[in-house]
């Protein structure tokens, strides 16, 4: 695993006190985080929030930990389009579980194809019911419904959220349906 300077703000930010007996019961939300991310790799290069993006498309092969199945743009011989009018042809899909530094956990189905980095469509998040701001210092995600919300922060010029999964694929994850 690369070395990842954020992980150790999160785990100094936590310290390392343990809950009274070390059961999970015991353990404060920070504590349950911190073990929880223990057992997790950050998604290189975070998930850039895209309001240009018609689709949630992942590079291929980057979450090894998800089943890639075929998706109906596959099926069709759906293509998308670069920038410089490059076709880039859809090669699948998979359901991606992740987390944020905050413990948020959010399921998103990402569209596979031969990009650089993980895209999260702004229209496609409107469309399941999520309103997306950007701002220069509080952007973010929120959930209309249960109003849960996922920090986004400017980096060079993009907003990312800044992901983690398991290193493998961990029982109770859903499987695309």
């Amino acid at each position: 695993m690369n070395y990842d300077p954020m992980m150790d703000i999160v785990l100094c930010a936590f310290g390392n006190e343990s809950g009274d007996d070390g059961t999970e019961q015991s353990l404060s939300i920070a504590q349950k985080v911190k073990r929880k991310l223990m057992n997790m790799v950050k998604i290189k290069k975070g998930l850039t929030v895209d309001s240009g993006a018609a689709d949630h498309v992942m590079p291929i092969g980057w979450l090894l930990m998800f089943l890639v199945v075929k998706s109906l743009g596959m099926l069709r011989g759906l293509h998308y389009v670069a920038a410089d009018g490059t076709r880039i042809p859809n090669v699948g899909q998979q359901l991606v579980k992740f987390m944020t530094l905050d413990g948020t956990w959010t399921e998103l189905l990402f569209q596979i194809a031969a990009i650089n980095k993980p895209l999260v469509s702004v229209s496609k998040l409107n469309e399941a019911g999520y309103k997306v701001v950007f701002d220069e210092n509080n952007s973010y995600i929120m959930n209309k419904k249960t109003k849960k919300v996922i920090k986004m922060k400017k980096e060079k010029g993009v907003f990312v959220i800044d992901a983690y999964v398991p290193k493998k694929l961990e029982t109770g994850f859903s499987r695309p349906r």
